[in-house]
């Protein structure tokens, strides 16, 4: 897994994001990723995320 500190605020409480991201083992399984606030614990998928800010 992989942790990376983004630029971006909580939707829930304006506190700061970060990514974590893992490998899939397997060719076949998909690579996850998921957004985490430091201060609330809110959690949002990226792909969910990325599908949201193309629909605006």
């Amino acid at each position: 897994m992989k942790q990376i500190n983004i630029p971006l605020s909580c939707p829930s409480c304006d506190g700061k994001m970060y990514s974590i991201r893992y490998d899939a083992p397997l060719k076949i399984l998909k690579e996850r990723s998921w957004q985490i606030c430091r201060s609330c614990g809110f959690e949002r998928n990226t792909d969910d995320f990325k599908r949201g800010l193309l629909t605006v």
